[in-house]
């Protein structure tokens, strides 16, 4: 495979952990969040057909105003003139945002993560052919501990279980396809130089064992992806025993289903009691409802001001801080 490299999976899962290990190939460069699916793709109706050059225009100048567009950490005004020289449909569109970094930085392949494109795992497969989808799977209790942590998780497991399944299950969506290969976080921090072995083998690069060499963070990195440029280690696999509570590790356990068993992370605790999983799940929408109270204009223009992409992302900055708590 020759074609752009993709990492999905749910969030907290490991998939900055591995952009960033990939990213230290001397071939590869996967840009950040690019969004594309959420801030664009599914607003394409609000910002019309790019092949007009106003409208592509429009896309481009509310874009470029977006953290997406900033943590690309490229030059904005030369990724603005590729947009409109390229963008001439929403898949060169992607494709350029994604090309830019790789182009700055010098490296043949490019790609990007994000994990809310674990929903769009099929389309990516479609438009890509020879492109590689590179599924990171995580303990969902290792995943629901961490989320409680960020600020953009839910203080409460049984949602954060349920964003586990719902991610997974989609990007498994893509299983039969052979673009897809799933790389479990676990094998990956206990064994990283197999795991990447067999990771560039399918991606059809040569091992460098300069993706073992960790560097450090860059000045303007989230405090909850820190951790991604450390050295690689094992020992954070277990922690969620210490941060969850028994009560609530049997509420991700029953949330996450048949896809815990499927991937192999095996139950430990009884099955919640009626009540129990009724007050969760009571906890659980109340926090959203909380949530989404305290800063209404995230839905408003999502579904109203659609493509305000620049007022969206002011909305979602004033919802999610740039530091989480420990």
């Amino acid at each position: 495979m020759d074609g752009p490299i993709f990492v999905v999976g749910a969030p907290r899962s490991g998939t900055t952990f591995l952009r960033v290990i990939l990213n230290r190939h001397p071939s590869i460069e996967l840009s950040n969040e690019t969004n594309f699916f959420y801030k664009v793709w599914q607003r394409r109706a609000a910002f019309g057909d790019l092949g007009d050059c106003e409208n592509r225009q429009r896309l481009v100048d509310q874009y470029l105003q977006t953290r997406n567009a900033e943590s690309l950490d490229v030059d904005l005004h030369d990724l603005g003139a590729a947009l409109l020289r390229n963008g001439v449909d929403y898949k060169a569109f992607f494709t350029t945002l994604m090309r830019q970094p790789a182009a700055d930085r010098g490296k043949r392949r490019f790609g990007e993560k994000t994990p809310y494109h674990s929903f769009f795992s099929e389309t990516l497969c479609d438009w890509y052919p020879d492109a590689a989808l590179i599924h990171v799977v995580r303990d969902p209790r290792a995943v629901a501990a961490s989320l409680k942590r960020v600020p953009f998780g839910s203080p409460e497991a049984l949602a954060n279980a349920r964003a586990w399944t719902a991610h997974v299950e989609a990007a498994q969506r893509a299983q039969g396809r052979p673009n897809y290969l799933l790389v479990k976080y676990e094998h990956l921090v206990s064994e990283p130089e197999a795991e990447l072995r067999r990771i560039t083998s399918f991606i059809g690069e040569e091992f460098a064992a300069s993706m073992l060499e960790a560097g450090g963070a860059p000045a303007d990195t989230p405090s909850w992806s820190e951790r991604a440029h450390r050295p690689i280690q094992h020992d954070r696999i277990a922690t969620w025993r210490n941060e969850l509570t028994r009560s609530e590790a049997a509420l991700v356990e029953w949330a996450a289903g048949p896809a815990m068993t499927q991937l192999g992370y095996a139950r430990e605790a009884e099955a919640p009691a009626p009540f129990t999983l009724a007050a969760a799940s009571a906890r659980a929408l109340g926090n959203y409802v909380l949530t989404r109270a305290k800063n209404p204009s995230t839905i408003w223009h999502y579904w109203f001001d659609r493509s305000n992409l620049a007022a969206d992302d002011a909305a979602w900055r004033r919802r999610v801080p740039s530091r989480r708590t420990n």
